[in-house]
């Protein structure tokens, strides 16, 4: 696949995300959806390994104790101007994981993004999804979450499918994904920590990235470096 086909499919995802939240009454007049995807479709694709985040949902801003806003992608709006942008304290660890896979460091040898914010541009190699697409609010329930994946699943599927990553790694995701894999293909858990083979793919059952602290970022690292192989 080349960028530019990649940027022509996503373009019709994201509209079919549009499509989906009108169809689906989660639309309104102040509420839209938040597109994700990939940044840079060239950056993505020369990649080695492409990797693939999936987290829960986006949150924008709130009216009246409810979720509003949307509008706009985390890929284009955000990512793909990360230089003039702040970076989202989700994202930090997130960064220092992909630093560490691209360049075979551990987080005591990785700046600080406080003191070298370039690193964030690494952030332009990945695939980034959530599982809802529609603002929500910071924390969800386990059983909002099934409902939102039940909602989504089909966009979603297209979307892992488009990507076709080489790792995929799951912010507190996992549990929703795991019985699709296994009903597509033969699921194969690799060890007791959250590491599974899929097809030839590497799913990492991990925290949410904004867990804070230095094993976190460490052992997503070790677990790449121990188990991925080209």
């Amino acid at each position: 696949m080349t960028a530019k086909e990649l940027i022509t499919a996503q373009k019709e995802i994201t509209d079919e995300i549009n499509r989906w939240a009108i169809k689906r009454n989660l639309a309104e007049e102040d509420l839209e959806p938040i597109s994700d995807g990939v940044a840079d479709a060239e950056a993505y694709l020369s990649s080695n390994p492409k990797v693939m985040w999936v987290l829960k949902e986006p949150y924008d801003e709130f009216k009246n104790g409810r979720p509003k806003g949307g509008g706009w992608s985390i890929t284009d709006d955000c990512i793909a101007k990360i230089d003039e942008k702040s970076v989202a304290p989700t994202w930090h660890n997130m960064i220092y994981v992909m630093c560490g896979i691209r360049h075979g460091k551990k987080w005591e040898e990785i700046p600080y993004i406080r003191d070298d914010k370039s690193i964030a541009n690494i952030l332009k190699e990945i695939a980034y999804i959530n599982v809802s697409k529609m603002p929500n609010r910071s924390t969800t329930s386990d059983s909002e979450l099934w409902h939102l994946y039940d909602i989504w699943k089909e966009i979603l599927w297209k979307q892992i499918n488009l990507y076709d990553p080489d790792i995929i790694i799951f912010g507190a995701t996992f549990q929703l994904f795991q019985n699709d894999f296994d009903q597509i293909d033969d699921l194969k858990k690799v060890n007791d920590s959250g590491v599974w083979a899929w097809k030839n793919k590497l799913l990492l059952s991990a925290y949410h990235p904004q867990r804070k602290g230095e094993e976190y970022v460490d052992n997503l690292i070790s677990i790449i470096n121990m188990y991925y192989k080209q």
